[in-house]
């Protein structure tokens, strides 16, 4: 089992909920996430049983990510 823990200062509490809308265990079984909030921060927590199905997934969580900053800074 390999994980990673992505921790993002969130004052909002926007990414929680964008998370948790996903599916959390990808369609082929092989890595789940979790989505924590502690204070201001929001944590991801992947697991996976190999490293291309880790990658895979902090693929679709940096692009989520990338979607909800750009849609933060046009909406200022």
């Amino acid at each position: 089992m390999i994980a990673a823990t992505i921790t993002i200062n969130d004052e909002e509490d926007h990414l929680r909920p964008l998370f948790a809308a996903e599916e959390q265990r990808l369609l082929n079984g092989r890595a789940s996430y979790e989505v924590t909030r502690r204070g201001s921060d929001t944590t991801i927590t992947a697991k996976a049983e190999d490293a291309t199905a880790l990658r895979a997934l902090l693929n679709s969580a940096c692009k989520a990510l990338i979607v909800y900053e750009k849609t933060k800074r046009t909406t200022r």
